[in-house]
């Protein structure tokens, strides 16, 4: 009989996991809506 993991793996997981969709969403906005600096001349 295998015991759940323990809540402050879970917490870890869950951490690690939120980060790295915060740094990928903050990526996908970057590319998207590039700052002004970095946009092309029109």
């Amino acid at each position: 009989m295998n015991n759940p993991p323990e809540p402050s793996v879970l917490l870890i997981e869950s951490f690690f996991q939120y980060r790295a969709f915060s740094i990928k969403f903050r990526t996908q906005l970057f590319v998207a809506y590039p700052a002004p600096s970095n946009a092309p001349a029109a």
